[in-house]
Protein backbone atom coordinates (compact mmCIF):
# COMPACT_ATOMS: atom_id res chain seq x y z
CA UNK A 1 0.00 0.00 0.00
CA UNK A 2 1.46 3.36 -0.48
CA UNK A 3 1.99 6.25 2.41
CA UNK A 4 2.06 9.71 1.40
CA UNK A 5 5.33 10.63 2.60
CA UNK A 6 3.84 13.71 4.30
CA UNK A 7 1.41 11.20 6.42
CA UNK A 8 1.66 12.67 10.25
CA UNK A 9 2.80 9.75 12.78
CA UNK A 10 3.42 9.91 16.66
CA UNK A 11 6.48 8.15 17.01
CA UNK A 12 7.61 9.18 20.14
CA UNK A 13 6.23 9.18 23.46
CA UNK A 14 7.65 10.13 27.11
CA UNK A 15 6.13 10.29 30.46
CA UNK A 16 7.91 11.49 33.74
CA UNK A 17 7.01 10.98 36.89
CA UNK A 18 8.46 12.41 39.67
CA UNK A 19 7.20 10.30 42.43
CA UNK A 20 7.85 12.12 46.12
CA UNK A 21 7.99 11.20 49.81
CA UNK A 22 6.03 13.04 52.23
CA UNK A 23 7.59 16.40 53.88
CA UNK A 24 10.37 18.90 52.19
CA UNK A 25 12.17 17.92 48.57
CA UNK A 26 15.37 18.27 49.30
CA UNK A 27 17.18 20.74 47.10
CA UNK A 28 18.35 18.35 44.28
CA UNK A 29 14.32 17.73 44.11
CA UNK A 30 13.66 20.79 43.74
CA UNK A 31 15.72 21.72 40.92
CA UNK A 32 14.95 18.11 39.00
CA UNK A 33 11.22 19.44 39.27
CA UNK A 34 11.54 22.79 37.57
CA UNK A 35 9.11 22.06 34.76
CA UNK A 36 11.55 23.25 31.62
CA UNK A 37 13.85 20.51 33.06
CA UNK A 38 11.07 17.83 33.41
CA UNK A 39 9.82 18.80 29.80
CA UNK A 40 13.39 18.32 28.62
CA UNK A 41 14.04 14.90 30.69
CA UNK A 42 10.41 13.46 28.69
CA UNK A 43 11.50 14.70 25.02
CA UNK A 44 14.34 12.51 25.35
CA UNK A 45 12.65 9.85 26.76
CA UNK A 46 9.97 10.49 23.94
CA UNK A 47 13.12 10.14 21.56
CA UNK A 48 14.26 7.07 23.09
CA UNK A 49 11.09 5.56 22.69
CA UNK A 50 11.03 6.29 19.03
CA UNK A 51 13.91 3.57 18.53
CA UNK A 52 17.77 3.55 18.11
CA UNK A 53 18.17 6.60 15.73
CA UNK A 54 19.84 9.47 17.43
CA UNK A 55 19.45 11.92 14.86
CA UNK A 56 15.53 12.60 15.68
CA UNK A 57 15.65 15.77 17.85
CA UNK A 58 18.26 17.17 15.86
CA UNK A 59 15.56 17.59 12.89
CA UNK A 60 12.61 18.81 15.06
CA UNK A 61 11.50 22.28 13.61
CA UNK A 62 8.95 23.04 16.02
CA UNK A 63 8.48 23.02 19.63
CA UNK A 64 5.07 23.56 21.03
CA UNK A 65 4.58 23.36 24.81
CA UNK A 66 1.17 23.32 27.25
CA UNK A 67 0.60 26.17 29.03
CA UNK A 68 2.05 25.50 32.39
CA UNK A 69 0.35 26.53 35.90
CA UNK A 70 3.39 25.82 38.01
CA UNK A 71 5.97 28.02 37.01
CA UNK A 72 5.68 31.00 34.54
CA UNK A 73 7.98 31.04 31.23
CA UNK A 74 7.34 33.79 29.13
CA UNK A 75 8.73 31.41 25.64
CA UNK A 76 9.10 27.92 27.14
CA UNK A 77 9.38 26.53 23.42
CA UNK A 78 13.08 28.40 23.50
CA UNK A 79 13.58 27.43 26.67
CA UNK A 80 13.21 23.67 25.93
CA UNK A 81 15.14 24.92 22.67
CA UNK A 82 18.62 25.85 24.51
CA UNK A 83 18.55 23.22 26.48
CA UNK A 84 17.94 20.53 23.81
CA UNK A 85 20.91 22.05 21.43
CA UNK A 86 18.58 22.77 19.24
CA UNK A 87 17.03 25.77 17.25
CA UNK A 88 13.83 25.02 15.98
CA UNK A 89 12.22 27.68 12.97
CA UNK A 90 8.64 28.21 15.28
CA UNK A 91 7.49 27.90 18.45
CA UNK A 92 3.74 28.05 19.86
CA UNK A 93 2.24 27.91 23.64
CA UNK A 94 -1.12 26.62 24.44
CA UNK A 95 -3.78 29.05 26.33
CA UNK A 96 -5.36 27.23 29.47
CA UNK A 97 -7.68 24.21 29.00
CA UNK A 98 -7.25 20.66 28.90
CA UNK A 99 -8.28 20.34 25.73
CA UNK A 100 -4.78 21.78 24.87
CA UNK A 101 -2.48 18.61 24.48
CA UNK A 102 -4.83 17.37 21.76
CA UNK A 103 -5.31 21.06 20.09
CA UNK A 104 -1.25 20.91 19.90
CA UNK A 105 -0.90 17.31 18.78
CA UNK A 106 -4.09 18.08 16.06
CA UNK A 107 -2.39 21.17 15.04
CA UNK A 108 1.51 19.83 14.77
CA UNK A 109 -0.30 16.45 12.85
CA UNK A 110 -2.12 19.05 10.36
CA UNK A 111 1.13 21.36 10.14
CA UNK A 112 3.06 18.37 8.78
CA UNK A 113 0.43 16.91 6.49
CA UNK A 114 0.49 20.25 5.06
CA UNK A 115 4.06 20.47 4.23
CA UNK A 116 4.70 23.00 6.68
CA UNK A 117 6.46 20.90 9.67
CA UNK A 118 8.47 18.04 9.62
CA UNK A 119 9.29 17.31 13.12
CA UNK A 120 7.25 18.68 16.09
CA UNK A 121 7.26 18.18 19.34
CA UNK A 122 4.69 18.86 22.27
CA UNK A 123 5.31 18.91 25.90
CA UNK A 124 3.75 19.79 28.96
CA UNK A 125 4.83 19.58 32.60
CA UNK A 126 3.86 20.52 36.47
CA UNK A 127 5.43 20.99 39.53
CA UNK A 128 2.59 22.54 41.39
CA UNK A 129 3.31 19.36 44.40
CA UNK A 130 6.76 21.01 44.94
CA UNK A 131 6.26 24.43 44.37
CA UNK A 132 3.13 24.16 46.83
CA UNK A 133 5.37 22.06 49.47
CA UNK A 134 8.46 24.81 49.19
CA UNK A 135 5.63 27.96 48.81
CA UNK A 136 2.42 27.17 50.57
CA UNK A 137 2.00 30.50 51.41
CA UNK A 138 2.43 31.83 48.08
CA UNK A 139 5.16 33.95 49.25
CA UNK A 140 8.40 34.00 47.57
CA UNK A 141 10.70 30.74 48.41
CA UNK A 142 11.49 28.95 45.17
CA UNK A 143 13.70 30.38 42.43
CA UNK A 144 14.03 28.49 38.89
CA UNK A 145 15.86 29.78 36.64
CA UNK A 146 15.23 29.50 33.20
CA UNK A 147 12.44 32.30 32.94
CA UNK A 148 13.35 34.41 29.97
CA UNK A 149 15.41 34.56 27.56
CA UNK A 150 16.79 37.82 26.71
CA UNK A 151 15.75 39.31 23.26
CA UNK A 152 13.43 36.03 22.62
CA UNK A 153 10.04 36.83 20.72
CA UNK A 154 6.85 35.60 22.30
CA UNK A 155 5.64 32.51 20.83
CA UNK A 156 2.62 32.15 18.89
CA UNK A 157 -0.55 31.33 21.48
CA UNK A 158 -3.22 28.25 20.60
CA UNK A 159 -6.26 28.17 21.59
CA UNK A 160 -8.80 30.88 22.77
CA UNK A 161 -7.53 32.55 26.10
CA UNK A 162 -10.98 34.56 27.45
CA UNK A 163 -11.91 33.85 30.55
CA UNK A 164 -14.07 30.77 32.04
CA UNK A 165 -16.60 32.37 34.08
CA UNK A 166 -18.95 35.44 33.35
CA UNK A 167 -18.72 38.21 36.12
CA UNK A 168 -22.23 37.17 37.40
CA UNK A 169 -21.03 33.60 37.62
CA UNK A 170 -17.75 34.69 39.56
CA UNK A 171 -19.99 36.90 42.19
CA UNK A 172 -21.45 33.43 43.07
CA UNK A 173 -17.60 31.81 43.28
CA UNK A 174 -18.10 29.77 39.85
CA UNK A 175 -14.40 30.48 39.39
CA UNK A 176 -13.14 27.05 39.99
CA UNK A 177 -13.62 23.18 38.49
CA UNK A 178 -14.48 22.18 42.23
CA UNK A 179 -17.10 24.02 42.53
CA UNK A 180 -19.05 23.69 38.93
CA UNK A 181 -18.41 19.90 38.25
CA UNK A 182 -20.17 18.86 41.44
CA UNK A 183 -22.84 21.27 40.26
CA UNK A 184 -22.98 19.20 37.44
CA UNK A 185 -23.24 15.96 39.61
CA UNK A 186 -26.36 16.75 41.03
CA UNK A 187 -28.29 17.93 37.77
CA UNK A 188 -26.92 14.55 36.47
CA UNK A 189 -28.19 12.62 39.74
CA UNK A 190 -31.51 14.45 39.41
CA UNK A 191 -31.88 13.54 35.80
CA UNK A 192 -31.19 9.79 36.81
CA UNK A 193 -33.64 10.20 39.52
CA UNK A 194 -31.54 8.37 42.21
CA UNK A 195 -31.69 9.21 45.63
CA UNK A 196 -28.09 10.42 46.82
CA UNK A 197 -26.69 7.49 48.70
CA UNK A 198 -27.19 5.56 45.24
CA UNK A 199 -26.04 8.09 43.56
CA UNK A 200 -22.61 8.39 45.54
CA UNK A 201 -22.76 4.68 45.46
CA UNK A 202 -22.91 4.47 41.66
CA UNK A 203 -20.20 7.24 41.11
CA UNK A 204 -17.64 5.91 43.66
CA UNK A 205 -18.16 2.48 41.82
CA UNK A 206 -17.19 4.68 38.30
CA UNK A 207 -13.83 6.14 40.19
CA UNK A 208 -12.90 2.62 42.13
CA UNK A 209 -12.47 0.93 38.41
CA UNK A 210 -10.29 4.09 37.58
CA UNK A 211 -8.18 3.53 40.25
CA UNK A 212 -7.65 0.15 39.80
CA UNK A 213 -6.23 1.58 35.92
CA UNK A 214 -3.98 3.49 37.67
CA UNK A 215 -2.51 1.09 40.01
CA UNK A 216 -1.59 -0.98 36.89
CA UNK A 217 0.50 2.27 35.56
CA UNK A 218 3.69 2.89 36.62
CA UNK A 219 3.32 6.92 35.47
CA UNK A 220 0.79 7.02 38.10
CA UNK A 221 0.72 9.44 40.52
CA UNK A 222 -0.71 7.34 43.31
CA UNK A 223 -1.33 3.59 42.59
CA UNK A 224 -3.17 2.12 44.92
CA UNK A 225 -6.68 0.34 44.46
CA UNK A 226 -9.52 2.55 45.97
CA UNK A 227 -12.68 0.31 46.81
CA UNK A 228 -16.06 2.51 46.20
CA UNK A 229 -16.57 3.08 50.17
CA UNK A 230 -13.02 4.46 50.05
CA UNK A 231 -13.62 6.53 47.87
CA UNK A 232 -17.33 7.70 49.36
CA UNK A 233 -16.88 7.89 52.75
CA UNK A 234 -14.97 10.92 54.67
CA UNK A 235 -12.05 10.12 56.52
CA UNK A 236 -9.52 12.13 57.66
CA UNK A 237 -7.45 11.48 54.41
CA UNK A 238 -10.45 11.67 52.26
CA UNK A 239 -12.80 14.93 53.48
CA UNK A 240 -15.52 16.31 51.86
CA UNK A 241 -14.37 19.07 49.21
CA UNK A 242 -17.58 20.22 47.52
CA UNK A 243 -20.88 18.29 47.66
CA UNK A 244 -21.32 15.38 46.56
CA UNK A 245 -17.43 15.07 46.32
CA UNK A 246 -14.81 13.98 48.44
CA UNK A 247 -11.40 13.88 47.64
CA UNK A 248 -10.83 11.09 46.16
CA UNK A 249 -14.32 12.24 43.93
CA UNK A 250 -11.71 15.37 42.50
CA UNK A 251 -8.70 15.73 40.32
CA UNK A 252 -5.45 15.97 42.21
CA UNK A 253 -3.16 19.05 41.05
CA UNK A 254 -0.31 18.49 43.26
CA UNK A 255 1.43 16.50 41.22
CA UNK A 256 5.06 16.55 39.47
CA UNK A 257 4.66 15.09 36.01
CA UNK A 258 5.59 15.96 32.67
CA UNK A 259 5.35 14.71 29.00
CA UNK A 260 6.30 14.83 25.14
CA UNK A 261 5.20 13.58 22.16
CA UNK A 262 7.18 13.36 19.26
CA UNK A 263 5.48 13.90 15.04
CA UNK A 264 7.07 13.20 12.48
CA UNK A 265 6.13 12.61 8.76
CA UNK A 266 5.87 9.08 7.24
CA UNK A 267 8.84 9.91 5.04
CA UNK A 268 11.29 11.09 7.65
CA UNK A 269 10.07 7.83 10.08
CA UNK A 270 11.28 5.78 7.21
CA UNK A 271 15.08 7.94 6.27
CA UNK A 272 15.81 7.73 10.18
CA UNK A 273 14.92 4.01 9.97
CA UNK A 274 12.41 4.08 13.01
CA UNK A 275 10.89 1.02 12.95
CA UNK A 276 7.34 1.05 11.68
CA UNK A 277 5.99 -0.62 14.63
CA UNK A 278 6.38 2.46 16.89
CA UNK A 279 4.43 4.35 14.34
CA UNK A 280 0.93 5.60 15.51
CA UNK A 281 -1.41 7.52 13.06
CA UNK A 282 -3.63 10.24 14.38
CA UNK A 283 -6.63 9.51 11.69
CA UNK A 284 -8.83 11.96 12.87
CA UNK A 285 -9.84 15.16 14.91
CA UNK A 286 -12.17 17.86 15.98
CA UNK A 287 -12.78 20.46 18.08
CA UNK A 288 -16.09 22.47 19.55
CA UNK A 289 -16.99 24.50 22.08
CA UNK A 290 -20.40 24.43 24.15
CA UNK A 291 -21.86 27.92 25.13
CA UNK A 292 -18.80 29.80 26.14
CA UNK A 293 -20.68 30.09 30.12
CA UNK A 294 -22.36 27.82 32.18
CA UNK A 295 -24.89 30.28 32.60
CA UNK A 296 -26.07 29.78 28.86
CA UNK A 297 -26.28 26.41 28.54
CA UNK A 298 -29.64 24.75 28.22
CA UNK A 299 -29.49 22.21 31.24
CA UNK A 300 -25.98 20.94 32.89
CA UNK A 301 -26.31 17.29 31.99
CA UNK A 302 -25.43 17.17 28.67
CA UNK A 303 -22.89 18.65 26.18
CA UNK A 304 -23.74 19.11 22.80
CA UNK A 305 -20.11 19.94 21.56
CA UNK A 306 -19.15 16.32 22.81
CA UNK A 307 -21.88 15.09 20.66
CA UNK A 308 -20.66 16.60 17.75
CA UNK A 309 -16.58 16.57 17.93
CA UNK A 310 -17.27 12.65 18.30
CA UNK A 311 -19.43 12.62 15.01
CA UNK A 312 -16.61 14.56 13.24
CA UNK A 313 -14.19 12.34 14.26
CA UNK A 314 -16.01 9.04 13.26
CA UNK A 315 -16.70 10.63 9.96
CA UNK A 316 -13.53 11.83 9.17
CA UNK A 317 -11.98 8.46 9.85
CA UNK A 318 -14.62 6.68 7.74
CA UNK A 319 -15.62 4.40 11.41
CA UNK A 320 -18.80 3.96 14.22
CA UNK A 321 -18.73 4.20 17.67
CA UNK A 322 -18.23 0.54 17.85
CA UNK A 323 -15.17 0.20 16.13
CA UNK A 324 -13.41 2.33 18.75
CA UNK A 325 -11.84 -0.31 21.15
CA UNK A 326 -10.34 1.66 24.01
CA UNK A 327 -11.39 5.10 25.31
CA UNK A 328 -9.53 7.61 27.59
CA UNK A 329 -12.37 10.04 28.44
CA UNK A 330 -11.04 13.34 30.18
CA UNK A 331 -11.68 12.70 33.80
CA UNK A 332 -11.19 15.61 36.05
CA UNK A 333 -14.53 14.41 37.91
CA UNK A 334 -17.01 11.83 37.79
CA UNK A 335 -19.45 14.44 35.80
CA UNK A 336 -17.55 14.79 32.80
CA UNK A 337 -17.03 11.22 32.11
CA UNK A 338 -20.78 10.58 32.93
CA UNK A 339 -21.51 13.59 30.73
CA UNK A 340 -18.75 12.66 28.01
CA UNK A 341 -20.63 8.90 28.32
CA UNK A 342 -24.18 10.18 28.02
CA UNK A 343 -23.18 12.02 24.10
CA UNK A 344 -21.64 8.91 23.13
CA UNK A 345 -24.70 7.28 23.99
CA UNK A 346 -22.44 4.22 26.38
CA UNK A 347 -23.59 3.66 29.71
CA UNK A 348 -19.87 4.21 32.52
CA UNK A 349 -20.59 1.20 34.77
CA UNK A 350 -21.81 -1.23 32.27
CA UNK A 351 -19.01 -0.32 29.22
CA UNK A 352 -16.85 -3.49 28.62
CA UNK A 353 -14.59 -1.28 26.64
CA UNK A 354 -12.05 0.65 28.73
CA UNK A 355 -12.92 5.00 29.52
CA UNK A 356 -9.63 5.25 30.62
CA UNK A 357 -5.70 4.19 29.54
CA UNK A 358 -4.35 6.51 32.59
CA UNK A 359 -6.19 5.90 35.74
CA UNK A 360 -7.51 9.64 35.53
CA UNK A 361 -6.90 13.06 37.44
CA UNK A 362 -8.05 11.85 40.82
CA UNK A 363 -5.46 8.66 40.54
CA UNK A 364 -3.15 9.18 37.87
CA UNK A 365 -2.71 12.83 38.18
CA UNK A 366 -4.38 16.25 36.61
CA UNK A 367 -1.07 18.29 35.67
CA UNK A 368 -2.72 21.34 35.04
CA UNK A 369 -3.50 21.44 31.52
CA UNK A 370 -1.40 19.02 30.39
CA UNK A 371 -3.28 15.58 31.52
CA UNK A 372 -4.33 14.81 27.77
CA UNK A 373 -0.79 14.08 26.83
CA UNK A 374 -0.35 12.07 29.63
CA UNK A 375 -3.44 9.90 28.21
CA UNK A 376 -2.14 10.57 24.66
CA UNK A 377 1.12 8.65 25.68
CA UNK A 378 -1.16 5.92 27.67
CA UNK A 379 -3.10 5.53 24.57
CA UNK A 380 0.19 4.73 22.04
CA UNK A 381 1.56 2.54 24.01
CA UNK A 382 -1.90 0.72 24.05
CA UNK A 383 -2.35 0.40 20.27
CA UNK A 384 1.13 -0.49 19.74
CA UNK A 385 0.17 -3.65 21.44
CA UNK A 386 -2.73 -3.76 19.36
CA UNK A 387 -2.28 -2.25 16.42
CA UNK A 388 -5.25 -3.12 14.05
CA UNK A 389 -7.58 -1.41 16.92
CA UNK A 390 -8.41 2.15 17.35
CA UNK A 391 -8.57 4.60 20.30
CA UNK A 392 -10.72 7.58 21.58
CA UNK A 393 -9.06 10.60 23.72
CA UNK A 394 -10.85 13.64 24.84
CA UNK A 395 -10.04 16.38 26.01
CA UNK A 396 -11.98 19.26 27.79
CA UNK A 397 -11.07 22.94 29.19
CA UNK A 398 -12.90 25.03 31.79
CA UNK A 399 -15.97 23.80 32.66
CA UNK A 400 -17.19 21.16 30.07
CA UNK A 401 -16.66 24.33 27.77
CA UNK A 402 -13.59 23.89 25.42
CA UNK A 403 -13.80 20.34 23.67
CA UNK A 404 -11.47 18.47 21.40
CA UNK A 405 -11.40 14.68 20.36
CA UNK A 406 -8.59 12.79 18.36
CA UNK A 407 -9.14 8.91 16.99
CA UNK A 408 -5.75 7.05 16.66
CA UNK A 409 -4.80 4.36 15.20
CA UNK A 410 -1.92 1.85 14.60
CA UNK A 411 -2.81 1.87 10.63
CA UNK A 412 -3.35 4.46 8.41
CA UNK A 413 -5.78 3.26 5.98
CA UNK A 414 -8.80 4.65 7.96
CA UNK A 415 -8.22 7.99 7.44
CA UNK A 416 -10.52 9.39 5.04
CA UNK A 417 -9.32 11.98 2.60
CA UNK A 418 -5.90 12.16 4.64
CA UNK A 419 -5.62 14.09 8.04
CA UNK A 420 -7.20 17.19 9.40
CA UNK A 421 -8.78 18.92 12.12
CA UNK A 422 -12.39 19.67 12.36
CA UNK A 423 -14.65 22.19 13.05
CA UNK A 424 -17.82 20.97 14.87
CA UNK A 425 -18.87 24.08 15.83
CA UNK A 426 -22.07 24.09 13.38
CA UNK A 427 -22.80 20.59 15.39
CA UNK A 428 -22.58 22.06 18.62
CA UNK A 429 -24.73 25.27 18.23
CA UNK A 430 -27.74 23.87 17.88
CA UNK A 431 -30.14 24.90 21.19
CA UNK A 432 -30.84 28.06 21.77
CA UNK A 433 -28.47 30.30 24.68
CA UNK A 434 -31.02 30.15 27.86
CA UNK A 435 -31.19 33.86 29.52
CA UNK A 436 -29.28 33.97 32.72
CA UNK A 437 -28.76 37.55 35.12
CA UNK A 438 -29.60 38.65 38.54
CA UNK A 439 -33.22 38.51 39.56
CA UNK A 440 -35.14 37.82 42.57
CA UNK A 441 -38.13 35.75 43.34
CA UNK A 442 -40.12 32.58 42.96
CA UNK A 443 -37.66 29.76 41.07
CA UNK A 444 -37.06 26.41 40.86
CA UNK A 445 -33.37 24.60 42.14
CA UNK A 446 -32.31 23.41 39.14
CA UNK A 447 -28.51 21.72 40.41
CA UNK A 448 -26.33 22.96 43.44
CA UNK A 449 -23.32 21.98 45.28
CA UNK A 450 -22.31 22.64 49.16
CA UNK A 451 -18.44 24.30 49.74
CA UNK A 452 -16.75 22.81 52.48
CA UNK A 453 -13.97 24.19 54.68
CA UNK A 454 -10.76 22.00 54.82
CA UNK A 455 -11.89 20.77 58.51
CA UNK A 456 -14.97 19.09 56.80
CA UNK A 457 -17.83 21.84 57.89
CA UNK A 458 -20.14 22.79 55.11
CA UNK A 459 -19.78 26.88 54.63
CA UNK A 460 -22.14 27.59 51.73
CA UNK A 461 -24.30 26.18 48.92
CA UNK A 462 -24.39 27.43 45.49
CA UNK A 463 -27.19 26.46 44.01
CA UNK A 464 -28.34 26.97 39.75
CA UNK A 465 -32.03 28.21 39.96
CA UNK A 466 -34.42 28.30 37.15
CA UNK A 467 -36.75 31.47 37.40
CA UNK A 468 -40.67 31.31 36.05
CA UNK A 469 -39.31 32.75 32.57
CA UNK A 470 -36.83 29.99 32.31
CA UNK A 471 -33.93 32.12 32.79
CA UNK A 472 -30.83 30.77 34.80
CA UNK A 473 -30.73 32.72 38.35
CA UNK A 474 -27.36 31.77 40.62
CA UNK A 475 -28.20 32.50 44.55
CA UNK A 476 -26.67 30.88 47.77
CA UNK A 477 -26.98 30.27 51.47
CA UNK A 478 -25.36 29.61 54.52
CA UNK A 479 -28.37 28.43 56.53
CA UNK A 480 -27.35 25.38 58.34
CA UNK A 481 -30.82 23.65 58.26
CA UNK A 482 -30.89 23.95 54.30
CA UNK A 483 -27.46 22.88 53.98
CA UNK A 484 -28.08 20.16 56.46
CA UNK A 485 -31.41 19.24 53.95
CA UNK A 486 -29.55 19.05 50.60
CA UNK A 487 -27.02 17.14 51.94
CA UNK A 488 -29.54 14.24 53.25
CA UNK A 489 -32.14 14.28 50.25
CA UNK A 490 -32.32 15.50 46.26
CA UNK A 491 -33.29 19.14 46.56
CA UNK A 492 -33.02 19.80 42.88
CA UNK A 493 -36.91 20.00 41.73
CA UNK A 494 -37.77 21.93 44.93
CA UNK A 495 -39.86 25.10 45.26
CA UNK A 496 -37.16 28.67 46.06
CA UNK A 497 -37.11 32.15 47.01
CA UNK A 498 -34.55 34.32 46.25
CA UNK A 499 -33.49 37.62 47.63
CA UNK A 500 -32.39 41.03 46.47
CA UNK A 501 -28.97 39.71 47.76
CA UNK A 502 -28.62 36.48 45.89
CA UNK A 503 -29.58 34.76 48.56
CA UNK A 504 -32.15 31.20 48.44
CA UNK A 505 -34.35 29.72 50.46
CA UNK A 506 -36.32 25.94 49.67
Amino acid sequence: MYLDPATPVIVGVGQLTLHRKPGIPSISAIADAEPAEMMARSIHLAAADAGPSGSLIQRVDEIDTVKTLSWDYFNPGKVLAKLLGISPANTAVSTIGGDSPLALVSRAAARIAQGKADTVIVAGAEAVYTRRKMNPSGSQGISWSRRDLEGTPPPEEIGESRPGSHPYELEQSLALPVNVYPIFETAIRHRLGLDPLAHLDRISKLWSRFSAVAATNKYAWSQQVQSPAEISEVSATNRMVSYPYTKLLTANIQVDQAAAIILTSAGTAEALSIPKDRWIFPVASAFAHDYWFVSERSDLTSSPAIGAIARACFGQAGVTLDDISKFDLYSCFPSAVEIACLELGIDPLSESRPLTMTGGLTFAGGPGNNYASHSLAQMVGAIREDPESLGMVTGVGWYMTKHHSMILSGSPVRSVGGFSTLSAQPGADQREPRRFGRQSGPVTIEAYTIVYDREGNSTRAICACLAPDGSRVWAGTTDAHLLSTAESIDVCGRAGEVSDTATVAF
